[in-house]
This record gives C-alpha cells, structure tokens and sequence, in this order.
C-alpha cells in the first residue's frame, strides 16, 4: 500500500489508543495490531493478569489456619488491617510516604509500557508522528523523515528508561530506610511491652522467644502491610501493561485468562497451605535453636562436667538443619508459580508466532504484535512473580506475628507512663488479707496473709520449700498485684498505676544476681549513663557491702570488667556486688531473697550487721538461716501457702510450734556443720 504523494507504503486506516486518529469518527482496528489471528494470539498475556487476581482474590489470602478460600481472603485481609491498627501515628505517616513511592512506581511502569507501544507504532507507521502534535517538536526538523522519527523515537525511549531506571533505584533505596526506620520502631515499642507486662506475663515464654520476636518479628509486622502495599502496587503495573493489550481486544484478554485459570489457581493453592505451614514450623525451629545456644553457654560449668556437650551441641545443629529443610523447600514452591508463568508466557509467543503465520499478510502484520507481547511478558511476568511473593511473604508474616500483635495490642491499652517520683512512705506496710494464684495453678501460692511492717523495722520471711515466700516478696516489690486482698502503704492502697512510684522506695537482691560484662563501676550503678555516675557514692555503697577490698584489689578498681554474669568473680563476690547495687539508690526498703545464702557465715554476719545498723530502712529479707532470721525485729512464718505466725525470735519460739521445727531442724544443720569441721585433718 502506498501514499499519494510520497510513494511509501501507508498502514491501514485507524490510530492506537494512545496516539489517536486525525480523522473524524472512532477508530477502527487496524491489521499491524488489531486484525485476525494475530490480534486474538497478544490476548494470552492476560494469563499473567488472571493468575494474579486469581492469587489476591482466591487463594493467597488463606488463613494459616486452612480455612476456605473466600473466608481465608477475608481473615488475611482483616490479620493486615489489624496490624495498621497497632501502628503509631508516627510510623503510619511514615507508611503514606511507602505508599506515595509505591505509586510513583507505578507510575514510571506505565509510562515504560506506553512508550514502548509508542516506539513500535513509529517502527511500523513512522508517519503516525502527525496524529500526535504534542510530539511532533520533539522529533523537529525530520519528523517527516521515517529513518529520523525512528532513530530519534529510539533515542528518547532510551533517555526515558534509563531515567526511569535511575528513580526506580531511588524510591527503592528510599523504600527501604523507610522500612528499616518503621520496623526498628516496633522493635522498641515490643521492648516496652515486654517492660510493661507484670511478672505473672514475663515468666510465661523464654528469654530466646522474646529475643527472636523483637529482633526478627516485630519488624515483620510492617512487613505483612508493606508486601500487601506492594502487591497491589505490582497488581497495578500489570493491570496498566494488560491494558494496551485489552484496548484493542478485551474480548480475547478475558478468554485467555480464564483459561489458565484453573491450572494457576491449583497450582497456588497447592503452595499456600504447605507455606503457612513452613512458616509457623520456621517460627519454632528458630526458637528452640536459640534456645539451646543460651542453655549451652548459660549452663557452661554444669555442661563441661557432666560431659553434656554433644547433646546441646545436637539440638542446636538438628534445628538449624530442619531451619535448613524449611528454607530449601521453601524456595522450591516459591519457583512453582514463576515456572508457571514463564510456561504459560513461552506457549503464548509459540502460539502468536504460529497463528501470525496464517495470516492475511503473515509475520509482517504480526510485528507490532509481538513486540508490545514481547515487552508486557517481559515486564509482567516478574511483576506477578513478585506479587505472588509478596503474598508469600504476607502469609508467613501474619502467621509469626500474632503473638507480637498481641502484645503490642495490650501495649496501647497500658496509659502512658511520664515521670514519677518516689511514692511517700513515712509509716508502715500493710497486708490486708492477701492472696495469690499463679496462672496455670491448681491450688493459691498464698492465702489470706494479714501482717504489718512499721518502717524502720527489719522482717525476716521463713518457711520450707514452696510455701510462697518469694511469692509474698514478689507481691511486696509490686511485681505480682495480689488476687484477693489489699497493699497499703502509710494507709493507702497500691495501685497498678502506683506501682512504679512504690519501687523507686525499694533495693532488691535476688538470689542469683544478673551482672553485666561489664566494669564494676557499671554494674553497681545498673542503667545509667556514665555522666550520671557518682563514684564516691559506688566506693560508699561498697564499703556498706563489705566489697570495697575485693574491689581495691582488682588490677583496674572500678574500671575492671567483671565478665560475662559476673564470671571472674566468686560467687561470694558476686552477691556483694549486687547488694552494693541495691544500695546504690539509697532506697527506704531493702529486700534480699535468699541474697546473703551464697555466703559464707562469717562474712553474712558483718553484713547483715552492717545492713541492720542502716537508720531509717525497712529490711524484708526472706531466708532459710534461722541466724539471720534471729537478727530481724520481726519474723513471719509460713506454712502451706499461709502465714502462720508473726512476731519477734523469742515470741515465735514460746508460742508457734512450726517456727520451733524450723529452728530445731537448723540448729541440727548447723551442728552437723560444726562436727565436719571437727573431723580429723579439718581446721576451723
């Protein structure tokens, strides 16, 4: 076919959608992209559009729990707008800027689409620049020049993309430090949860569990929103390249798809269910790995002697290679769908190659055709290949973070905690009928336990094994708020809202202390900044604790680093240096739980002296050493999860007969300690 007056063969009549038609009326398809067989063979792109919507409205939103397909694209659906709910508003503004790049990205992927189908109408009509006057400056002063208009046509697609390539790489830089900023704000805020939970809450799961949701969890919350904002982002951009084609024939990009419906749709359920599955099996692995990496270096001495090694070392290899099973299986079904596409992309270009051949005017009318086929495969099949994994990945970070969520949800019901200062304590502690049952208990850890602690007085707290003093002292610290009954302080009752006015009256040694790989300086002043250190104040609460010439004697003094929980240190040592941290705040109540018991008996004689002659300190001490017992003012004792006696050493010893038993069975121990020494070859 041939113009008038230049001689050049004319396409038929008609315009693409995008540059239009200079003649009246509406277009009319025209053979280079629209005619016969070759027209109906671009419609098999629409495989790569179905699978996708296929995927975001069937079957990629099931529910870890195996539900059908509709309520499983529902519950996934509701699992991600709950985790916007547990955003900060400052983390959701940063969510909007997510969602402004996504779009931007959207954006340059059209205009990528539509300049390639610009591109090929030049490359078959160069005299189709006079349907679009907007253009034309470009191409001036040869637009009327084919060879020009498609060399300079060439020209400013490439410019194009390679801008395009440029901020592609931008908004994705900048995706990702949004990303990174949001999800280490969850992880802080999890920390806080952590913080916030009382200690009934804490002692449920392990310290490895906590570590890994902060770390790998938390920051997965914004990952199952972010995968859902970028599959519909990737969803858009096919959608945008399926539209060139559905322009010219929609009829055959509707059939097409729904015939690849079927065998992509089994294909993504197969691997739906089998992943969620993966992922909440990864979430224990990784668990009880960590697990065991604490057990083996938390228990170093225990697992040398007993020549338990191996079978740490066991449990830490058999998880990380089922870790290891997981991953590959994963990546395997996560090749499943892509190898589907590329499939179903490879037999629709045999297809439009073969159908192009019986045509009115053979592969010449199926250029355009397989061009713009070529450039929608080559950008929509991984565009769908990353929303089916962006939808992976959304299924497995729902089902690993629901625990995180909850935690984040009882977070935000917890008021905001500002400064406090310390909760006024002139006159007494009162125990008005107490009691307390541990979560998962069949019978109370303590029961109806009535007593007061005048300030200034020291209260020993004794009993066998498991009759709940911990417990009792637990309640004291107002770390457990009680079942039944009341705390007062100076005729007030303790609140949940109190609680942590009331602990700034209070030092604590535990039994087996916490210490820091750090100086000694650090670990007596626990948590505060260097500049906040007082050192003539850590030398005075040292010396209160008998540690002061330990401490001298190490090489660097304060400055010395004592190893990991304290382990170039004896256990002795260890206790002294606690009890000098509990006494760095100079607080009004001190408690010991079983502190002075890694002692030996003389030096937990001066320092039980010393701490006694502390004026104006109220001493809880709970202990088994009726020695140290008979130095407090008071002595409750319990039996049976119950106080059964309250009163001072000489009291207690005419009027209760378990406080009796308790002192004639250590004054049994402490005579059998003494005839050891007696022994032969043994000094004293």
């Amino acid at each position: 076919m041939t113009s008038a007056g230049g001689g050049r063969r004319r396409p038929r009549e008609g315009r693409s959608p995008l540059l239009g038609d200079p003649s009246s009326g509406p277009p009319e398809p025209r053979s280079g992209l629209g005619d016969g067989l070759a027209s109906r063979s671009i419609s098999y792109p629409a495989c790569i559009i179905m699978v996708l919507m296929a995927k975001s409205s069937w079957r990629g939103r099931a529910s870890a729990s195996g539900v059908s397909p509709a309520i499983g694209s529902l519950g996934l659906a509701r699992a991600v707008f709950r985790r916007v709910r547990v955003l900060t508003p400052w983390e959701r503004r940063r969510g909007v800027w997510l969602l402004v790049l996504a779009a931007a990205m959207t954006g340059l992927e059209w205009l990528g689409g539509a300049s390639v189908f610009v591109f090929i109408e030049l490359l078959s009509r160069p005299d189709a620049m006079t349907a679009a006057p907007a253009l034309s400056p470009l191409l001036a002063p040869d637009a009327t020049d084919p060879g020009s208009a498609r060399a300079i046509a060439l020209g400013l697609m490439g410019a194009f993309h390679l801008g395009r390539i440029g901020v592609l790489l931008g908004l994705g830089r900048a995706r990702k430090r949004l990303r990174g900023s949001i999800g280490h704000s969850l992880s802080g805020r999890l920390v806080d949860a952590h913080l916030a939970v009382p200690l009934s809450s804490h002692t449920r799961r392990s310290s490895a569990e906590r570590a890994r949701d902060i770390s790998v969890y938390a920051p997965a919350i914004w990952g199952a929103i972010d995968s859902a904002v970028y599959a519909g982002t990737e969803a858009l951009v096919v959608l945008g390249l399926l539209s060139l084609l559905a322009a010219i024939r929609p009829l055959d990009v509707l059939l097409a798809g729904l015939l690849l419906f079927a065998l992509v749709a089994s294909t993504l359920r197969l691997t739906r269910r089998v992943a969620t599955e993966h992922a909440l099996r990864s979430r224990q692995v990784e668990a009880l790995s960590l697990s065991a990496l604490q057990q083996l270096y938390g228990a170093w001495r225990e697992v040398k002697v007993l020549g338990r090694e191996r079978f740490f070392r066991d449990r830490f290899v058999s998880g990380r290679q089922d870790a290891l099973a997981l991953q590959v299986h994963d990546e395997t079904l996560n090749q499943v769908p892509r190898s589907v596409l590329e499939a179903a992309f490879v037999l629709g270009a045999c297809a439009l190659a073969l159908f192009s051949m019986g045509g009115r005017d053979g592969v010449a009318t199926a250029f355009p055709a397989l061009g713009l086929y070529a450039y929608t495969g080559f950008r929509a099949v991984p565009a769908v290949e990353r929303v089916l994994r962006y939808l992976s990945e959304m299924r497995r970070d729902v089902a690993v973070t629901e625990t995180v969520v909850r935690e984040l949800e009882e977070l935000a019901r917890i008021p905001a905690e500002g400064p406090v200062t310390r909760l006024p304590f002139a006159d007494r502690i009162t125990l008005e009928g107490v009691g307390f049952t541990h979560e998962g208990a069949a019978t109370p850890a303590l029961r109806d336990v009535s007593l007061e602690v005048p300030r200034g007085t020291s209260l020993a707290i004794v009993g066998r094994t498991g009759v709940g003093k911990s417990t009792l002292l637990d309640l004291l610290l107002g770390l457990l708020a009680p079942g039944e009954g009341q705390i007062r302080i100076d005729g007030v009752a303790l609140q949940s809202s109190s609680l942590r006015a009331w602990r700034l009256n209070i030092g604590y040694v535990p039994q087996t202390a916490f210490l820091l790989d750090d100086t000694v300086r650090r670990n007596v002043a626990f948590g505060l900044p260097d500049a906040e250190i007082d050192d003539a104040r850590v030398h005075r609460v040292l010396d209160l604790a008998k540690a002061h010439d330990f401490v001298a004697a190490l090489p660097e003094g304060l400055d010395a680093t004592i190893g990991e929980r304290g382990g170039r240190l004896s256990g002795g040592e260890r206790q002294r240096l606690a009890i000098a941290r509990a006494l760095y705040r100079d607080p009004d109540v001190l408690c010991f739980d079983e502190a002075t018991a890694a002692l030996d008996p003389a030096t937990e004689r001066d320092l039980a002296e010393a701490i006694r002659h502390l004026a104006g300190r109220t001493l809880l001490i709970v202990t088994h050493r009726m020695t140290t017992a008979q130095r407090c003012d008071r002595i409750a004792v319990l039996s049976a999860s119950r106080l059964v006696a309250w009163g001072s050493w000489d009291d207690l010893l005419a009027t209760s007969a378990e406080f009796r038993e308790l002192a004639a069975e250590a004054d049994r121990a402490a005579q059998g300690e003494k005839e050891v020494k007696t022994l032969p070859g043994i000094t004293t």
